[in-house]
């Protein structure tokens, strides 16, 4: 299966709905981009976490209220949702009036459900909450293990090439890596998407550091959309460590008010990533 990426509002001029419109939320098949990656294996267990930055609504008296979002789609969902079909929606609903946050929560989760096929989890926090600054600040990287972008080795591949990663024998308890330095392009628009990737893993196998950072690099003038670059990761690692414990993470950076996490694991263990 194919997708004319000409139908799709990323890259174009689209009129801005004035009201709720769910008619421009645009459903992407997930099966297409992994097909399109030639992903083997879809882990079992995993979620994509948008943050959504730019919410906003009337409340019943015609005052507007603001708001962040946290939104978590499950990997078995049969669809993804177009990034721009969804920024335009959201804007859509900025003079609709509802009564109450959980209202204005109701109504997007009901639209996406269609969208998306599955019901999607949805917060929603009122800026002026306390806890919402704390729950969508930056976070320290450094906690989810060692920074890979400092290592003194030499890197000449631009395209994703599993080749590139490296192990040796030896039991390797939980150990976790990251890199800032990835980067890949939107193949509908062909602009750079910028992320932070984490890895943590236990095998009977050890990844050479190095060759993980050579790995993550090769994506860098490869063209795939956030969470089929997460999994064709996660397959790379999957084939070169046959690990008991493995969870990869792509934390992307948020573009015109959302910003896209997917995250996929070998087993059900709960992991939340760093916010853009």
């Amino acid at each position: 299966m194919t997708l004319n990426y000409e139908s799709l509002p990323l890259g174009k001029n689209v009129e801005q709905p004035r009201c709720r419109d769910a008619g421009v939320l645009v459903s992407i098949p997930r099966s297409v981009a992994r097909e399109a990656e030639k992903i083997v294996y879809v882990p079992k267990y995993g979620y994509d976490l948008w943050n959504l930055w730019e919410l906003s609504w009337l409340n019943q008296f015609g005052v507007p209220q603001v708001g962040v979002g946290k939104l978590k789609v499950p990997l078995d969902s049969k669809y993804i949702c177009e990034s721009k079909s969804l920024k335009l929606y959201l804007n859509g609903l900025s003079q609709e009036t509802f009564k109450t946050p959980q209202n204005y929560q109701q109504v997007v989760i009901e639209d996406l459900s269609t969208t998306l096929g599955v019901t999607p989890f949805l917060e929603i926090y009122s800026l002026a909450a306390s806890d919402a600054k704390e729950l969508f600040k930056i976070e320290n990287c450094d906690k989810f293990g060692r920074c890979l972008d400092s290592l003194n080795i030499s890197i000449s591949h631009y395209l994703p090439n599993e080749r590139l990663l490296k192990v040796k024998d030896g039991v390797t308890p939980v150990t976790s890596f990251f890199s800032n330095a990835f980067r890949s392009f939107c193949p509908v628009t062909n602009q750079p998407d910028w992320a932070t990737v984490g890895i943590s893993y236990s095998a009977k196998k050890t990844l050479v550091p190095a060759s993980l950072l050579s790995y993550l690099v090769s994506f860098r003038n490869h063209r795939g959309f956030h969470e089929a670059c997460i999994e064709k990761v996660f397959n790379a690692l999957v084939k070169a460590l046959n690990p008991k414990f493995l969870i990869v993470w792509g934390a992307f950076t948020r573009r015109g008010g959302l910003d896209i996490n997917p995250v996929r694991m070998l087993n059900n263990t709960e992991f939340e990533v760093p916010r853009s």
